[in-house]
C-alpha cells in the first residue's frame, strides 16, 4: 500500500467534491498527474470508512485500482 498521504478531498471533502475530484482524478486528469493503483487502493479503504455516503465512491476506487474501470 502506498505511504502518500491521503488528499484532504479523500479524507475530509464532502460526497460532491470527492466526486468531482475522483472524476478529474481516475479519468480527466494529465497522465502526469494521474495516482498510482496503489494510492486509489487507499483512497477506497479511507473512504470506506467514512461510511455509507462514501461507499460508491469507495468501491469506484476499488474497481480502478484493480484495473477493472
Amino acid at each position: 500500500m502506498s505511504t502518500t498521504p491521503l488528499p484532504s478531498f479523500i479524507s475530509e471533502g464532502d460526497s460532491k467534491t470527492v466526486d468531482a475530484m475522483l472524476a478529474f482524478f481516475l479519468y480527466e486528469c494529465p497522465s502526469s498527474m494521474i495516482p498510482s493503483q496503489d494510492e486509489v487502493a487507499a483512497w477506497a479503504l479511507a473512504l470506506a470508512e467514512r461510511g455509507d455516503e462514501f461507499a460508491g465512491h469507495a468501491e469506484a476506487c476499488r474497481k480502478w485500482a484493480k484495473g477493472e474501470d
